[in-house]
């Protein structure tokens, strides 16, 4: 099998983006910036593109060659979008939003759309949503979602009642400026959550009105049943119907 060309030029404008890739990281480039400064080794590292000069690995690279106007090097070569993923993932700098992203964008699944458009209307990790959403988040249900396999197991109306009611939350946290708000946003909190608007007699009116007069009992936690402790004491603060803890 004869072995790919290498191409080179500096002609950035023949090179297109792919808009399902991951989100291009202005620290990645600076660091990258900083390493070919220290040693130009752009020819050992050839980016990759399909045969419509999209950029399918290595825009990074590309970012940094133009910031410095150097040549680019590259392989132009019959690639799929899958190659994408399966490099990021390679490489171990594919994230799970990135993941998310990409099935959302390019397949346009269903499951992998209703993701991506929680985790950017609450600006919170992936973890974070599948926490909220599902109650867990186990290894095998997130190996899951990196292979393509993920389906949305409950009733999407039951879902947006999730995430509504956490968007009430976040808006109450950011009006009393509680800090430090990414406590909220990790999975460890958003299972606790979620489990909390589960449980038999919870009313969201009632803990909204509790945690107006005991926010300050807010404090970071280690667990996600530390979490459902305190959330449940706030809830239960001078209230004639409590809930009990499991």
């Amino acid at each position: 099998m004869e072995a790919p060309k290498i191409l080179r030029t500096k002609d950035f404008s023949i090179f297109k983006s792919v808009n399902f890739n991951r989100d291009k990281s202005k620290k990645h480039i600076k660091d990258v910036i900083k390493i070919i400064k220290k040693e130009n080794l752009l020819h050992l590292h050839p980016i990759l593109v399909n045969n419509s000069m999209e950029v399918i690995d290595g825009q990074h690279r590309l970012e940094a060659a133009k910031e410095l106007d150097l040549e680019i090097f590259y392989i132009q070569s019959d690639l799929s979008y899958a190659h994408i993923l399966s490099s990021n993932l390679i490489q171990k700098n594919a994230s799970l939003i990135d993941v998310i992203k990409f099935y959302a964008l390019k397949d346009a699944m269903p499951s992998y759309i209703f993701l991506y458009d929680a985790v950017l209307s609450l600006n919170m990790s992936a973890k974070g949503i599948i926490g909220l959403i599902f109650g867990t988040c186990l290894p095998a249900l997130v190996e899951q979602i990196k292979d393509g396999k993920f389906q949305i197991p409950n009733d999407p109306t039951i879902l947006n009642r999730y995430v509504e009611s956490y968007q009430k939350f976040i808006e109450f946290v950011k009006s009393k400026r509680i800090t430090p708000q990414a406590m909220f946003s990790n999975s460890k909190f958003t299972i606790a959550y979620r489990n909390l608007i589960m449980m038999n007699g919870f009313c969201e009116k009632t803990f909204m009105n509790k945690l107006d007069m005991r926010w300050f009992d807010l404090k970071p936690q280690i667990s996600s049943k530390e979490w459902s402790r305190q959330l449940i004491s706030i809830y239960n603060w001078k209230n004639q119907n409590p809930i009990e803890f499991e």
